[in-house]
């Protein structure tokens, strides 16, 4: 097997592909510090054909690939052992088009999304996918882990902002569906068996994406609240008469706040911290429609304020409140081991769920801390359990514990995996509770990638 890879290697030398063996440690570790890899080469293709040859050499020389954009995600899905090519598509990050009239844009996988906005600035356009990784994250990676963000109450998941894809199969073949129309029924749209598929199908090269036109201004306004059915009346009320100018709704509870006044130096003055904390932002490029949207927010909270139905709320006229918000993943890092979760449940059902994994972390250990925030306008909650001062073995019964979580949120008919994708490791719960669908994979997989050569033991 050794000598097979570096025959494959020297075969690739040979077409000037380049390859890295030095300085590769920013390819072998995942963001979290969970898993590391020990692949002694990383490839970097310079444009389609070459990510074409590389995987067909592949599978004359049974080598697995292990497919990698910015290698930020948080589930082991870049993973690779010594045996194990990573593939990596940072010099491909070319932007090939900008259509104004059509609002979309054609580029290369490998682009970070920082990059492209950077870039569509002069257009008054951007791509509304909002990850705190958005300075690293590539599109190709975001597009295989179907990421999703704070904007998907307004603009959906990846899935929804993809027109059109190249991708080259397992295989070698290069599936070229690169369109930019809105509308094209034509069967089967092939797109989606990339979406998703976190690099087990094929490598996603290009792309075509929507793209929206840059909000003027913005207002964020922070609501306290103790009672659940506020929170959900607050989201009701705001959905049915502002949703034309919702952005983002998020819940933070006081946990994760604290801990960011803790271990971080951001000065953000808020006057109170509840048990819930709701973050709301809106935006508009109409000025005076979003100071109308502003006031009648105002009387409504106020009104809700002296009812005693929400304990504070704060208007915010920047964004800086939301470096609370993006601060939370990394300040939770610092005070112990995290098991953390990224669930998904109906709306009208998450107080419901949060109640029944609050009662099942009291019983399994009161000592325990939850950090709860996330994406409540869609459904989508990070639910962390931090173990302080790492006094209580969790990470030695992480998975006792989640094991409890994900059956909870599975007979609320919710989900285990909201944004972050299956990987390494949401594998046996995608085969405890999807099997149909795990079968479904496998087969598709057999005919796109034959001799199982990309991102094996990944995802099924």
């Amino acid at each position: 097997m050794i000598k097979n890879l570096e025959n494959f290697i020297n075969d690739l030398k040979l077409k000037n592909i380049t390859i890295k063996n030095v300085d590769i440690e920013k390819y072998l570790l995942e963001k979290r510090g969970n898993f590391i890899s020990k692949a002694k080469y990383v490839v970097l293709p310079k444009n389609t054909e070459e990510v074409s040859y590389i995987l067909k050499q592949a599978n004359i020389f049974l080598i697995n690939i292990v497919p990698q954009g910015g290698n930020t995600g948080l589930v082991g899905g870049s993973l690779a052992n010594e045996r194990v090519v990573i593939l990596n598509l940072s010099m491909m990050d070319k932007i090939i088009e900008v259509d104004i009239l059509n609002k979309s844009v054609t580029l290369e996988a490998g682009i970070s999304i920082n990059k492209l906005n950077s870039y569509l600035k002069k257009y008054k356009l951007e791509f509304p996918l909002y990850l705190p990784s958005y300075k690293e994250c590539s599109i190709g990676g975001n597009i295989a882990t179907n990421a999703g963000g704070i904007n998907a109450i307004k603009y959906g998941t990846t899935r929804d902002l993809v027109l059109g894809i190249e991708m080259v199969s397992g295989s070698g073949e290069i599936l070229h569906d690169l369109t930019s129309l809105r509308k094209r029924n034509i069967g089967m749209d092939i797109k989606n068996i990339g979406i998703g598929s976190e690099g087990t199908l094929g490598i996603v090269t290009k792309a075509s994406l929507k793209l929206s036109y840059i909000k003027k201004y913005s207002f964020n306004v922070m609501i306290g609240v103790n009672k659940t059915n506020i929170i959900q009346k607050i989201l009701k009320i705001v959905n049915y008469n502002f949703f034309d100018y919702i952005q983002a709704f998020e819940l933070m509870n006081d946990e994760s706040i604290k801990i960011v006044k803790d271990i971080t130096n951001i000065k953000i003055k808020i006057n109170k911290i509840a048990k819930y904390n709701v973050l709301i932002q809106f935006k508009s490029n109409l000025k005076n429609c979003l100071q109308i949207v502003k006031d009648s927010i105002y009387l409504m909270l106020e009104k809700m304020e002296k009812n005693n139905n929400i304990m504070f709320f704060q208007i915010y006229n920047n964004d800086k409140i939301w470096e609370i918000r993006n601060a939370i993943p990394e300040a939770q890092k610092k005070i112990g081991f995290n098991l953390k979760n990224d669930f998904s449940v109906s709306i009208s059902k998450i107080f419901d769920a949060l109640e029944k994994i609050n009662v099942a972390i009291k019983k399994f250990n009161k000592k325990l801390i939850s950090v709860i925030f996330g994406h409540l306008g869609d459904g989508n909650l990070h639910i962390n359990i931090i173990d302080v001062g790492n006094k209580n073995n969790l990470k030695e019964k992480q998975d006792e514990l989640k094991q409890i979580l994900v059956k909870i949120i599975m007979e609320l008919d919710g989900t285990f995996s909201a944004e972050h994708g299956i990987g390494m490791l949401n594998k046996k719960y995608l085969k405890q509770y999807y099997p149909l669908n795990r079968n479904m994979l496998i087969k598709i997989k057999e005919i796109l990638d034959k001799n199982l050569i990309l991102n094996k033991n990944k995802l099924m």
